[in-house]
């Protein structure tokens, strides 16, 4: 093993980019909306990458999103909560098998037809503010990053807030 990184000598670690958006269907069903959830590797040139027909992202779900019921208040937070419970599972099982790889490895076949060692792990996540809020199931008016109040974003203190712990 390397001291530096944890992984054994020669290892690869293939870093896992995520990203989603939201897509209106309006030309289909109306104001009906659904989420597309992507992924690729970072791995790969950037030249590869950009060519759609080498299919080097991938479509791991398109998730239908609810629709906002007009009625009362009570009823829309306790709908509120159900659709983020019921997100966070899906989730859940979506990237069940990439945890389960979390302290395993792959044997890949290269080009060259050696057998690499590989570590896959979840890089990083694309995706807009507000997609960004849904995912981290904060407020809009809060950084997704700490733990600051509202009335102090943007301020650029010298002393940041405290880091937001998502296990919580």
């Amino acid at each position: 093993m390397t001291a530096k990184d944890g992984l054994p000598d020669r290892a690869t670690l293939v870093p896992i980019i995520c990203a989603s958006a939201v897509t209106f269907l309006m030309n289909f069903l109306g104001d009906k909306k659904a989420w597309r959830i992507y992924m690729t590797i970072g791995n790969i040139l950037s030249s590869t990458w950009n060519k759609a027909s080498k299919h080097a992202t991938v479509l791991l779900a398109l998730l239908p999103v609810p629709p906002k019921r007009l009625g009362i208040a009570a009823r829309d937070a306790r709908q509120r909560q159900v659709n983020n419970e019921t997100f966070c599972k899906l989730m859940e099982a979506i990237f069940a098998p990439m945890v389960a790889l979390r302290n395993n490895r792959l044997e890949v076949e290269c080009v060259n037809g050696k057998v690499q060692l590989c570590f896959p792990r979840i890089a990083a996540w694309i995706v807009d503010n507000l997609e960004n809020v849904t995912l981290d199931n904060i407020q809009q008016n809060q950084c997704a990053v700490c733990e600051v109040r509202p009335e102090q974003l943007g301020s650029h203190l010298r002393r940041s807030g405290a880091k937001r712990d998502y296990r919580k």
